[in-house]
């Protein structure tokens, strides 16, 4: 699979050892069957499909190292094979992985696997800021009627960006007299 960076013209190759055929295995020298890589029903957190995506990846990127005894210098050795790889895919990108993560990722792998996953929004469940924290905060309407005008706001000034070829500074004053003017319609 091509990865993002390294390499004559920004190309790397990198081996998927648990895609790989039982032949092609047997002639790297690889082990026949690998552990499995779903995790999913181990996690005791309540977690997001993507979530479970990421920590699956960076499971399925240990899994040699998870072959070899702990505290061995193959173990070490494995851990410093993969940290040499240019690209490991995590969560849909593909991305280096430092040395030291991987020993991160190895102490959670064999604890409590949550700790493999990437921690979610702390603001979840929370409404966001519609236009302004400023603008929300002073203006005392209905949290629909404030969507709504954030809406129309929105589409509006979309529209000028895209088919006026307005300039920002001009669309930025253009919708401040327009979100005042929809504000003291709107009470």
């Amino acid at each position: 699979m091509p990865g993002n960076r390294g390499g004559a013209r920004g190309k790397v190759w990198v081996l998927h050892p648990d895609r790989c055929s039982p032949a092609l295995r047997d002639l790297l020298g690889l082990s026949e069957t690998l552990p499995s890589t779903t995790i999913e029903d181990r996690f005791s957190d309540r977690a997001e499909d993507w979530q479970i995506a990421v920590a699956a990846d960076k499971y399925r990127i240990l899994t040699p190292v998870l072959l070899t005894p702990p505290g061995s210098p193959e173990r070490a050795n494995a851990i410093r094979e993969l940290a040499a790889q240019p690209m490991h895919q995590v969560g849909g990108k593909w991305l280096p992985v430092a040395e030291r993560t991987l020993y991160d990722w190895l102490s959670a792998a064999e604890g409590n696997l949550s700790g493999l996953m990437p921690s979610g929004r702390s603001d979840r469940g929370q409404a966001r800021v519609m236009m302004t924290r400023l603008w929300d905060a002073a203006i005392d309407l209905a949290d629909g009627a404030k969507a709504e005008i954030a809406a129309r706001i929105t589409r509006e000034a979309q529209s000028m960006a895209a088919n006026d070829g307005t300039s920002d500074r001009e669309i930025i004053r253009l919708c401040g007299l327009r979100l005042e003017k929809y504000c003291v319609s709107a009470g």
